[in-house]
């Protein structure tokens, strides 16, 4: 099976493809921004610089895995269009034969101030509490409507595992000398999503491949107290709990 997978050089996507090369009958063929060696020890998978920002070359594969995009605390509304919305619109331009399209959106496209649990259908574009989550939502839009035949939506929430570049630093960044300073909002539940289970699901969606769309909340099936995880980490740094 010919499969893309866009973002390999970042966190979900590498290990997407990781994952997916362990099945010697998939030829992958993985992009991202940024060069990288990852995965100069798998023979099956092709690795090719791009930015999807900027028009890229026709490409004929069977599945297609849109990991690639722009999280960013501090990107602006322009950005965001340009890496999320702009990019899916460019990729969507540029796949061939497609069958099978699953892409990696976010639970940022849900608005959590009121605390509730969310369905699938809660996402809303005049309701989504960030820049970044609305630019998903759009991105999602482009992909539902894009006519190929299986399309998995799928909006996992919180990524962490081996490899993962963007939640642990932030949480380190709380860390200061032997204390770590935990905002009093942590004091809440969340759920968080392990790599390895998002890997299983793309892994069954590909195995599936049911027609029409299909969106899916992609989560831990236990939900974490915040302040307990954070604690959890400063012990493993600096060897004891002592958070604030």
């Amino acid at each position: 099976m010919n499969i893309l997978i866009t973002g390999a050089s970042g966190f979900i996507g590498g290990s997407i493809a990781q994952t997916l090369a362990g099945n010697a009958q998939h030829r992958i063929l993985a992009t991202g921004r940024s060069n990288t060696k990852k995965f100069i020890h798998y023979p099956n998978i092709n690795y090719f610089q791009q930015d999807l920002s900027q028009k890229m070359a026709r490409l004929s594969v069977e599945v297609c895995i849109h990991c690639a995009g722009l999280a960013d605390d501090n990107a602006t509304k322009e950005q965001f269009e340009q890496h999320n919305v702009l990019a899916t619109k460019h990729l969507l331009q540029a796949l061939m034969d497609c069958k099978v399209l699953i892409f990696i959106s976010s639970a940022s496209v849900y608005n959590f101030q009121d605390g509730k649990a969310k369905c699938e259908e809660d996402a809303n574009l005049n309701k989504s509490s960030s820049l970044y989550g609305r630019s998903k939502l759009r991105a999602e839009h482009l992909v539902q409507n894009s006519g190929i035949p299986s399309i998995y939506i799928l909006r996992p929430r919180a990524v962490y595992g081996t490899g993962d570049s963007v939640l642990l630093p932030r949480i380190l960044k709380l860390i200061k000398g032997n204390k770590m300073i935990i905002p009093s909002r942590l004091g809440a539940q969340s759920s968080l999503t392990h790599i390895q289970n998002l890997c299983e699901v793309v892994t069954k969606a590909i195995a599936q491949s049911k027609s029409g769309v299909h969106v899916f909340n992609i989560a831990d099936p236990k939900i974490y107290h915040l302040k307990t995880v954070f604690s959890e980490i400063l012990i493993q740094k600096v060897g004891k709990r002592n958070s604030s």
